[in-house]
């Protein structure tokens, strides 16, 4: 028998993962769902956008007299620390979610070798009404419908 993950995961443990989750989003209260749309229509900063948001930061930051008034330099200051702080956080629950996608993948596989070795075992030595009715149940998994044609589907008679 295919085993190779073999672990319990309880109900409370899966409501303090949730409630922890709940705890991270309460630390990033400022978190946003952008639609599609929303995001094509953004301006993207991308890998060499960040030096030049870097180096007007700090023409901002050394002199602001040519800003017009409404301009904050301390928010820009502010998107410019969170662009920082974001990606460990994006890349840390990026390899979180392979981990559990990957896991998810495997004790699937596991659960489905189990499960056709039972159907196997089942349909080599299984006797009785009952077993009989539960591994006719189990072999609708494998079996194909037939593609018959309706009347109108069939060729035209020459």
């Amino acid at each position: 028998m295919q085993n190779k993950i073999d672990a319990v995961l309880s109900a409370a443990s899966v409501t303090k993962i949730l409630q922890l989750f709940d705890q991270i989003e309460a630390e990033m209260p400022f978190l946003v769902d952008l639609s599609n749309d929303e995001i094509a229509s953004l301006n993207k900063m991308g890998d060499k956008g960040q030096s030049f948001v870097q180096d007007a930061m700090t023409l901002a930051e050394q002199d602001d007299s040519f800003l017009p008034r409404s301009f904050e330099v301390a928010a820009m200051r502010r998107d410019v620390d969170l662009t920082r702080a974001l990606p460990p956080i994006t890349a840390r629950i990026s390899r979180l979610k392979e981990l559990l996608v990957d896991t998810e993948i495997l004790v699937g596989s596991d659960a489905f070798a189990a499960a056709l070795e039972v159907y196997q075992a089942a349909q080599r030595n299984g006797k009785g009404a009952g077993l009989k009715d539960s591994v006719s149940n189990l072999s609708k998994r494998f079996s194909r419908k037939s593609k018959k044609k309706t009347p109108d589907e069939e060729p035209p008679k020459s």
